[in-house]
């Protein structure tokens, strides 16, 4: 299967029962997570890639709107929920070749249309490829639908309702249910 983790509200995610920590050291991870609304600048560089396999690349990071990404440690604690914005930078190969300091110089973003033309390539074909060319979009699949869902970092279900069973005082993990769609959580 495949695992995946609630975006949730990150209150509580220091421990707190100290007195069991020596004891289960190998149990115990020390993290130092970076503030919340910390920005981050990072480059993905690529050649040769086709218009589907950069609209699949695209398609990864460039999630539908309210949605974030989950990375790093201390997930299933409500860290590491994350929003990429991707900009993407198109470069001429054989104008670079035929000028020796171009490079990456001049070279503008492509506007967000370029960005979204590149993904729908990647979602048409895919859409083919599982004969499913009537939807408009990969996310209206069934699949997909479930890890939007996941991935729905503004409408996040309540703490609550995503949290681990519990041993005491009663074993919650001797009556455990099988665990409903992400779609079925509210």
């Amino acid at each position: 299967g495949y695992k995946l983790y609630w975006h949730r509200e990150s209150n509580e995610w220091i421990e707190t029962d100290t007195k069991n920590i020596e004891k289960h050291k190998s149990q115990y991870t020390r993290i130092t997570p970076v503030k919340e609304g910390t920005i981050f600048k990072a480059r993905i560089r690529f050649e040769n890639l086709s218009k589907v396999e950069l609209g699949a690349l695209l398609f990864a990071l460039d999630l539908p709107n309210g949605c974030a990404h989950k990375l790093g440690m201390g997930k299933p604690l409500g860290l590491g929920s994350v929003r990429i914005t991707p900009t993407l930078f198109l470069s001429n190969r054989s104008q670079r070749y035929k000028d020796l300091f171009l490079e990456w110089k001049g070279i503008d973003p492509a506007d967000y249309a370029k960005i979204k033309e590149f993904k729908q390539e990647f979602e048409r074909f895919i859409l083919d490829k599982i004969n499913n060319a009537s939807l408009s979009t990969l996310w209206d699949t069934e699949r997909m639908k479930e890890l939007k869902r996941m991935l729905d970092y503004n409408g996040k279900p309540d703490n609550e309702k995503t949290r681990y069973l519990k041993i005491e005082p009663k074993n919650e993990f001797r009556d455990r249910r099988v665990l409903p769609r992400p779609t079925e959580v509210k």
